[in-house]
Formats: structure tokens, C-alpha cells, sequence
């Protein structure tokens, strides 16, 4: 039936045959799911890990020069990856190198983002100096401690503090035991004995120490006395940092306005470590 309306419509027929025509000579026509199948990407499921935190610049020290981009840091080729892209020895060795020269706020937005995979740079850290025999470092233990001086932590901290004798911890105590009797006093307001742990027990970690203590109670509002900030400032290892100057003049400023500064400016006439005196 189809086939006689065709015969007896010429005009028909002939648009019939021009359309099939079209359609067999036009590729993208004549296999739209090809055509379709051509611009399909694949990309990986994983994709290559960075060896540091996007943002965060590598120090110029640490560059190698004439490597390529993930040897000094950038991000591997995908197809060039291990199976096993968890980092060894060497690989933590130079991560410490980076950690240690960044600023605290840009150290933990480094150790957050290695933490994001699974990976706690501090403990890696720690296992690298048990490995060569050094003492276990003290800084990766105080560093998960906050300092955020809350009423309600400070005065649980005097609380505690006057209620037991809390002695200077042994020589072989462990850094988890020092860094619960470090944060006790910190919060409980014992500023000589802040200074005198960064002096005499510290070692070559009290810079880092020192910078976790400021920068972590430099959180949210601190409960801080004028007198105090002054009493941080002057247990500092060495001269302070611009940073932890910026950071201090804050805590100082903030502290200055809901107390009276009488006893601080007292204390600067009369001289201090850092401030006032006859100079």
C-alpha cells in the first residue's frame, strides 16, 4: 500500500530519496552515538596526591633546581604514580623541612591537609627522630593541646593546679606526661614557669613551642590580664618574631580594654626582659 502511494506522488518520492541521501552521506547523522562516543573523557578515579597543601608556598631553600615540578613539590603525573603513594623516610624528612619553615597558622593548615589523608605529619616527625636514636620530641604531643583561654578552662586549670602538688616533670617522662603538665600551667596563668620550661627543657623546641602556645591562645576571646600578655611576651625564647610581636600586640590590646594597664605600665618603668627600663 505504502508503495503505491509513493508511485503516485513523484514529488513524494523524490523527497523520500533526497532526505535518505542525507542521511547516509552525513557521519554525525548516520552514528549520533559514535559521534557521542568520541568526546568521552576518562579521567583518573584517584587523582595524583600533592605534596603539599595547595596555597602554601615552598620555601626557595628547598627548591631543587632543575627538577621538575614534583620534585620540589608540585603534583606527580598520574600515569607516573605508585600503586603505594604512602610517603617513606626520605619524602618525611623533606616534608619536615617545609613544616618547620612555614608560620604556625600555615604548619597546621599543612598538617590538616596531610591529616585529610590520612597521613599525622607530627607523628611521622616523631617516628623519624626515634629512628635515629634522639629523644622523642616534645613538640608533636604540645601541639595537639589548645590554649584557648576560656574562664571556664582557666579557672578549672587554677582549680586543679592548687589542688595538687603538680611537680616539674622527670627527665624521663613522656611527652604526653609533659605536655599535660605544660598546658596545666599555661592555663592556670604560671608565666615563670612557662618561661622557665622554654629555657631549660625545651631545647631547640622552644621556638616551636613557644609560637604553638601565643598562636593557639590567641584563639576566640582569651581571658587575659595586661599584666600577663606582658608575662607571655618576656618567657619568649629569644627575641620574638615579627609575627609573634603582631600576634602579642593583639592579645595586648584586646586585654587593655577590659582592664586597668596600671599594674603593665608599672612593670615596663621598672624594666623587664623585653620592655622598659632606663633604655
Amino acid at each position: 500500500m505504502r508503495s503505491i502511494l509513493i508511485n503516485r506522488n513523484p514529488v513524494l518520492s523524490m523527497l523520500v530519496l533526497v532526505v535518505a541521501t542525507t542521511l547516509l552521506a552525513t557521519p554525525s547523522l548516520a552514528s549520533p552515538m559514535q559521534a557521542k562516543g568520541n568526546s568521552v573523557r576518562i579521567a583518573p578515579l584517584t587523582p595524583s596526591r600533592p605534596m603539599i597543601p595547595p596555597g602554601l608556598e615552598m620555601p626557595s631553600d628547598l627548591l631543587i633546581p632543575g627538577a621538575p615540578p614534583e620534585a620540589s613539590g608540585g603534583a606527580t603525573d598520574p600515569s607516573k604514580a605508585a600503586s603505594d603513594d604512602t610517603p617513606g623516610p626520605d619524602e618525611i624528612a623533606r616534608l619536615r623541612k617545609i613544616h618547620d619553615a612555614l608560620p604556625p597558622d600555615e604548619q597546621i593548615s599543612m598538617r590538616a591537609f596531610y591529616e585529610a589523608l590520612e597521613i599525622d605529619l607530627l607523628a611521622r616527625f616523631a617516628d623519624l627522630d626515634a629512628a635515629a636514636g634522639k629523644r622523642p620530641p616534645l613538640l608533636p604531643s604540645i601541639s595537639r593541646k589548645k590554649f584557648a583561654r576560656t574562664p571556664q578552662a582557666v579557672l578549672a586549670a587554677r582549680t586543679k593546679l592548687g589542688l595538687a602538688n603538680q611537680d616539674q616533670p622527670d627527665e624521663g617522662a613522656k611527652p604526653t606526661e609533659i605536655a599535660n603538665w605544660l598546658h596545666l600551667n599555661v592555663m592556670a596563668g604560671e608565666w615563670d614557669t612557662l618561661a622557665w620550661f622554654l629555657e631549660e627543657r625545651a631545647g631547640d623546641e622552644a621556638p616551636g613551642i613557644y609560637s604553638h602556645v601565643i598562636q593557639s591562645t590567641n584563639q576566640g576571646d582569651p581571658m587575659l590580664l595586661p599584666e600577663e600578655v606582658l608575662a607571655l611576651a618576656n618567657a619568649a625564647p629569644g627575641e620574638p618574631t615579627d609575627w609573634q610581636i603582631d600576634v602579642l600586640g593583639k592579645l595586648l590590646k584586646r586585654a587593655s580594654t577590659r582592664s586597668s594597664t596600671g599594674p603593665m605600665l608599672g612593670e615596663i618603668r621598672a624594666g623587664t626582659r623585653l620592655f622598659g627600663g632606663e633604655d
